[in-house]
């Protein structure tokens, strides 16, 4: 991820390299099975290397279609938000007026993670909510960088600064209290009983 900032414009800068190796894998792999147990009898060439090369085909297609290269603009000179990804089956973007975004958060995928420890930048605008980013292991580097992301936009408009919380306000809303309260935990170092009484105190505001 590579972000970059002048005066007037923050961009950020992002390519899903794991779904790129994954097309290298589904390229090679079958290849090397190929060339290993190959050159044997024709009965079983000609069924081995049809079902490696689809098998092959059928993984890279799936890797190429999530595999993507997105770029984010934060345009403060012209008050917009200009997005675009792309990838071997995907072209898309738009323009959203900075004046629309109604705050910028850090969103939790309890769907994947059991532990709420992954992580994205997103925006919720007039029209929905749009990820920033892929979603990343918190322990990782990549962590650091959401949250200093998020910094360097709400220095340039103030009412977008994260709140920490909202990460467990968006969990509750998705109907994820257990998945709330691990992350009350995570994020506070609570013990059970205290994060129970800190998200009374959230669901009570």
């Amino acid at each position: 991820m590579k972000v970059s900032e002048t005066e007037q414009g923050l961009s950020v800068e992002d390519t899903w390299w794991g779904m790129i190796v994954l097309l290298w894998i589904g390229g090679l792999l079958p290849l090397l099975l190929i060339l290993r147990y190959g050159i044997g009898d024709l009965p079983f060439k000609l069924v081995t290397i049809p079902v490696l090369v689809f098998a092959s085909g059928l993984l890279i297609y799936s890797a190429a279609q999530i595999s993507l290269r997105s770029r984010w603009h934060f345009d403060f000179a012209a008050n917009v938000l200009n997005w675009s990804q792309r990838g071997p089956f995907i072209r898309r973007g738009g323009t959203i007026a900075i004046p629309d975004i109604e705050k910028l958060f850090i969103q939790a995928d309890s769907g994947i993670a059991p532990d709420s420890k992954r992580y994205r930048l997103a925006v919720v605008h007039a029209n929905g909510l749009l990820p920033l980013t892929p979603y990343y292991l918190r322990d990782s580097a990549n962590y650091d960088k959401l949250k200093g992301i998020s910094l360097k936009i709400s220095s340039h408009m103030e009412r977008l600064k994260i709140d920490d919380d909202e990460t467990i306000r968006d969990l509750l809303a998705r109907q994820m209290r257990t998945a709330a309260l691990r992350q009350a935990r995570i994020m506070h170092k609570l013990t059970a009983d205290e994060a129970e009484a800190y998200l009374s105190g959230i669901e009570g505001c």
